[in-house]
Formats: structure tokens, sequence, C-alpha cells
């Protein structure tokens, strides 16, 4: 049961779990505060930790809202590692693409922004995702010694890829924010687990065989994370 709270200005949605054993407090992508309790903690108990953060919590609020995109003129997105303005005309299309750092996007009525806008992102960014995974997968397959796997491209926002057990890859469609030097550690990162299905100091030997830079591209993509919150 989710209920909602304001303490300090700070507005807050408060849900009671269970399963916790503890208070956690998170700012959504939005910039939003959520709190997920036991059932026996008091709310003032609540409201005291999240005073005792305030200055943390709003820091990361504006951080966050300043992130969040609106999908309209000037909002701005990562792709292919670059900063790409959106541009959006209205009485044509439905269309998308990109050129010289814009986004382009034409939709038929003004009505239907900003959902169709985020409509057309979310599949440019999967098809143009499908497509260069497509493209470095068997490079990357044949030096690491494997067959081609298959894969899909997925909505997740909390991995950029994963190996199941079987060998099929998954790869998330924020991956078209990725410059193709992240986008190549990632693919080779998956490729590693079917030889090593695990993180032992064998698969990460692999991957600097392959990819001597691959730790400070690994780095890398913490940062990108923060700012391709598409979904």
């Amino acid at each position: 049961m989710k209920t909602a709270g304001k303490v300090a200005q700070i507005p807050y949605t408060l849900t009671r779990r269970r399963t916790n054993k503890n208070i956690v407090v998170r700012v959504n992508d939005h910039g939003c505060v959520e709190v997920s309790a036991p059932p026996s903690v008091p709310k003032t108990m609540i409201e005291d930790l999240l005073l005792a953060n305030e200055t943390k919590l709003r820091t990361t609020m504006a951080e966050k809202s300043a992130r969040h995109h609106t999908f309209c003129d000037g909002d701005r997105f990562l792709y292919e590692g670059r900063s790409v303005s959106l541009m959006v005309n209205v009485g044509s299309g439905p269309w998308i693409g990109e050129e010289d750092g814009i986004l382009r996007v034409s939709i038929l009525e003004a009505e239907s922004q900003p959902q169709m806008v985020e409509a057309l992102v979310l599949w440019h960014y999967r098809k143009r995702t499908r497509e260069r995974i497509k493209a470095l997968l068997p490079l990357w397959a044949m030096r690491v010694g494997v067959v081609t796997p298959p894969f899909s491209v997925t909505a997740s926002r909390k991995r950029w890829a994963s190996c199941s057990s079987s060998g099929k890859l998954n790869f998330s469609l924020r991956c078209q924010a990725l410059s193709d030097e992240q986008l190549s550690y990632l693919v080779l990162h998956e490729l590693a687990h079917m030889v090593h299905f695990d993180h032992s100091p064998a698969f990460h030997a692999l991957l600097r065989a392959h990819m001597p830079s691959y730790r400070s591209v690994e780095a890398s993509l913490g940062a990108v994370q923060r700012e391709s919150q598409l979904i």
C-alpha cells in the first residue's frame, strides 16, 4: 500500500513492505522521493531520516529532474556517445532520424506530443541498437572464438546487457546512447560470459586480451548510466 507524505517541503511516497528489514530511500528518474519500510516502523522515524538527509536528497532530486526528458524541442539525448538536440516538426510523419547533432522528429498532430515523440525516440533507439549490435556481434564472436549467438533488444533500464545460461544475449535499447567503443566493450563482455560464465580472473583476462583498456571503458559507463534514463 502506497501513501503520500511531505516533510520540509519534500514530497514522498511511502510503501509498506513486510519483506523490508530497513527503511530504504531512493530518488526515481523523475526526481521524486520513494520510501519503502517495514509496517512496524513509525512514520516519524521515516521523516526524521529524510530530514537528516535533506541536503543530499534535494541535490539528487534537482539533478534527476534536470535529466528527465520532456520530449519537446530542445530536449537533449545521448546518442552514440554524443549529445544531440531534439527538433520536433508538426504536420507530417511520423518520422525520426539523426543528422549533424540534431535528432529530428516529425509528428502529425501537436496534441500527440510528447507521447508520440517519446514513442518514436524509443522505437528509434531500439532499431539503431539492433543494427549496431548485429554488425558488431559476428566480429567479436570470431575474435573470442565462439559461435555468434542470438540476441534481443529489451527496454531494460537496470542492465545494459546480459547473457543467459543458454547463451542468448540481451541488450537494452539505451545502448544507443553509447559510443562505438563502449558498445564494443558490452558486446565483448557478454560474449566472454559464453566462455566464462562468471567474473573470475580468467574472465577478466579474456577481456584484457581483447581490449586492454576495458577497465576505463567499463568505468565510463557509469556516467552514461546517469544520463541515459530514456525509460
